[in-house]
């Protein structure tokens, strides 16, 4: 008789341990795909984050070749009006204008 009830316990001890080794290993493969989840969308976002950056950083490369231009363009003004003072206001006004991007010299200075 105590063979039969080993048996048996042996049996149902087996299953126990089967049953929980499939539950942790459940638990460990939902584990494991929520973090993977989670660095896939740290690594998207760094993604993002690097094109929209990438793209900025372009943007500005062109607005300091406009600004280079600008202030090129007012020296160029400034010098011509150092030259005659009997335009000195009228360059003058032109160098504000340049730098305020209002307008471009008519010479295409800019």
């Amino acid at each position: 008789m105590r063979s039969e009830f080993d048996e048996v316990f042996k049996d149902a001890y087996d299953f126990c341990i089967d049953d929980a080794d499939y539950h942790v290993r459940e638990a460990a493969e939902a584990l494991a795909d929520t973090i993977w989840q989670h660095q896939q969308s740290k690594i998207t976002l760094l993604e993002n984050k690097n094109e929209y950056l990438t793209k900025t950083n372009g943007e500005l490369a062109g607005l300091i070749i406009d600004l280079r231009n600008r202030v090129d363009a007012a020296l160029a003004r400034a010098d011509q009006a150092c030259i005659g003072n009997e335009m000195f206001y009228k360059q003058f006004d032109d160098v504000v204008r340049i730098l305020r991007g209002i307008h471009k010299p008519k010479d295409g200075a800019v």
